[in-house]
């Protein structure tokens, strides 16, 4: 396994083997039909909302049997979960308000990852519980080596700083466009401690201010780039997992790698984590082009949810050149003693060819 995972890390305590599927809710609606009326570009929301109603908020927004004034969001998604209400105009609404962005509401066509980061950032802060906010946080810390020794260290000698920081989305990039690719690949890519980026300057070095214009910055001497590479290590993982996977690179061109998601999902140390529901973006561009969500229902089947029409679907139909928003469920399991040791001999046995 190419996956490092920090020892001691926090986030894991009863998690429990059941799922989110499982949970008695009595009053959450079976099919979510949202309609998405002429012009008004609500896709990007109504996928948004099936992904989300997936997640470990919707069982404390459903349990509470009544809102504050300052829970409107909240309680526009309560009305959504249980069917009283069929339109998202309401919430897009509320949210233009709480974020600022008037573009969430003026019937244009937006990025659905953007709108999920601001939704959970919006019911968060309304309702304050700092518990299930972990569920859906985790935290990765990078580090930087420069090439040229073992060590990582800078000509000068300097080790660079390892850097914590915590995540909603877990972002990941492709590869070759024109062959497939798994999303455990995706994993190994990411977490792979050889990954090359583009040259950087080493903080101790460097003799530019931050506030210096790039155009006047020098890149001589101790202030040179340097060739380095990268490596990621999960120091908390999160029960609810977001994954991007990064389609669009800096011009707007869409990468359309064909990605397999495997219903076995992909594994962190002992912990398995497993797909509840994707987003897949039909179009060449995230502002155009038409978002739909595939996700499990009641009885643990995959489903279809295009705007207003809910059909039967599977995940080998969601696997496809447009999945780009993957929300997984941890489900813990143990891995047998004797399969870890097997495992470790195949990589000893390797390392020795």
């Amino acid at each position: 396994r190419h996956i490092e995972i920090k020892s001691g890390f926090a986030g894991l305590k009863g998690g429990g083997n059941e799922t989110f599927l499982q949970l008695n809710i009595p009053r959450l609606s079976r099919q979510l039909k949202l309609v998405n009326p002429y012009a008004t570009n609500a896709c990007f929301i109504n996928a948004s909302v099936q992904l989300f109603r997936m997640t470990g908020y919707t069982h404390f927004i459903l349990g509470l049997k009544t809102f504050q004034e300052n829970q409107k969001i909240s309680k526009a998604l309560c009305d959504i979960f249980t069917g009283k209400e069929n339109s998202v105009k309401s919430l897009r609404t509320l949210m233009a308000h709480f974020t600022k962005k008037q573009y969430y509401d003026d019937n244009s066509q937006q990025d659905s990852v953007e709108f999920l980061e601001d939704l959970e950032v919006a019911i968060y802060d309304e309702i304050g519980l700092t518990s299930i906010r972990d569920d859906h946080w985790g935290s990765e810390e990078l580090t930087r080596h420069f090439s040229g020794n073992e060590e990582g260290r800078c000509f000068n000698g300097h080790m660079p700083v390892a850097m914590n920081q915590e995540f909603l989305f877990l972002k990941l990039r492709l590869n070759d466009a024109n062959s497939e690719v798994t999303f455990q690949q995706l994993i190994d890519l990411h977490f792979s401690s050889n990954m090359d980026i583009e040259p950087v300057k080493c903080s101790n070095c460097c003799q530019c201010s931050k506030k210096t214009p790039p155009s006047v910055r020098t890149f001589s001497g101790d202030c040179k780039k340097k060739p380095a590479i990268e490596k990621c290590v999960f120091t908390m993982l999160p029960k609810f997992l977001f994954s991007q996977i990064i389609r669009w690179d800096n011009s707007g061109k869409k990468n359309e790698q064909f990605v397999q998601i495997d219903k076995e999902g992909f594994i962190f140390d002992s912990y398995n984590y497993q797909p509840i529901a994707i987003i897949s973006h039909e179009g060449s561009s995230k502002d155009s082009g038409h978002y739909i969500t595939h996700r499990k229902n009641e009885n643990d089947e995959w489903i279809l949810c295009n705007d207003y029409q809910i059909t039967r679907s599977s995940l080998d139909e969601a696997n496809s050149k447009n999945n780009y928003v993957i929300l997984f469920q941890r489900v813990d399991i143990v891995i047998p003693l004797d399969s870890l040791v097997q495992d470790m001999e195949l990589i000893e046995n390797k390392e020795s060819d």
